[in-house]
């Protein structure tokens, strides 16, 4: 079970999380996996991810997405990171569920955090 963790206060914001994931084997069998669940999206924004370990694939391409779209300001992200997560979280239970039944480890959870630069 993967951990994070995102505070808030006035002076800005903390993200935490450890590196652990599960995974299935090609036999079945649970694994234990390390991953980065902390991604630096931009400069003033990144993303944190918990349950399954392809939730770090997915943030790795909402990452290249941003730079290709050139997005820097937390609105615009916010507005675009849904919509795009979305569509690679369909992606992955599309793939899993042809191959595994629904299962709670298939779950992904994120949360963005940031601030504009302006601020």
């Amino acid at each position: 079970m993967s951990q994070i963790v995102a505070c808030k206060n006035n002076t800005g914001i903390v993200m935490a999380t450890d590196s652990h994931a599960a995974a299935f084997d090609s036999r079945g069998q649970i694994v234990t996996l390390k991953i980065n669940r902390l991604i630096q999206l931009t400069t003033h924004t990144a993303i944190l991810t918990s349950g399954a370990p392809e939730g770090e694939s997915m943030c790795r391409a909402l990452q290249s997405f941003l730079a290709q779209e050139a997005l820097e300001n937390i609105e615009e992200i916010y507005g675009a990171a849904l919509p795009f997560l979305v569509s690679e979280y369909e992606q992955f239970m599309r793939q899993k569920c042809a191959t595994l039944p629904m299962d709670p480890i298939h779950y992904v959870t994120f949360i963005l955090g940031g601030y504009s630069v302006n601020d």
